[in-house]
């Protein structure tokens, strides 16, 4: 792994923490009522900080899906948190503002998506290791000197040979 690499796995573990504690900061500030505006601007840059994140390195195969999941639910979360304050903070609240729940929902559809994406891949992982083991077990018996699959040994008939003395098989 180069040091570019490193760094950019660095920065994103950063933004994720950074949200994780912007979101925090908004869902306490939600449940206990404080300020609308200040709810909307931590439940914001939340959602600008885990979007960042998703721009940084992939993790390798399953987890990679699995991790953009986590990223884009918390995401979406923020942008839930946001577009409720944003109702909130409204003089004359327009229901207009609620147009903003269709990306919202978009952000956890994604999320759904990466998780089925992670388990498919998990599930995949898990054929091809059965399937490479398999080989190998078959291999090793071929190597063993096992006859299936060669002509008899007494006769050189193969499968067909009838004699007591015929090791097919």
């Amino acid at each position: 792994m180069s040091r570019a690499e490193r760094v950019a796995e660095s920065v994103a573990a950063g933004l994720t923490a950074a949200g994780a504690a912007l979101l925090t900061a908004a869902i306490v500030l939600e449940l206990g009522g404080i300020s609308p505006r200040a709810e909307l601007w931590s439940a914001a840059g939340a959602g600008a900080a885990f979007l960042l994140a998703l721009a940084g390195p992939p993790a390798p195969a399953a987890r990679r899906f699995a991790g953009r999941a986590g990223l884009l639910a918390a995401t979406g979360f923020s942008a839930l948190i946001a577009v409720a304050a944003l109702w909130q903070a409204s003089v004359r609240p327009d229901p207009s503002v609620l147009l903003l729940l269709i990306p919202v929902a978009l952000l956890f559809a994604t999320a759904g998506l990466a998780l089925r994406e992670a388990a498919v891949e998990r599930h995949r992982a898990r054929l091809d290791r059965a399937r490479s083991r398999l080989d190998g077990a078959e291999a090793e018996r071929r190597r063993a000197g096992s006859p299936r699959g060669t002509a008899c040994t007494a006769c050189a008939s193969g499968p067909s040979c009838s004699a007591r003395s015929c090791t097919w098989g």
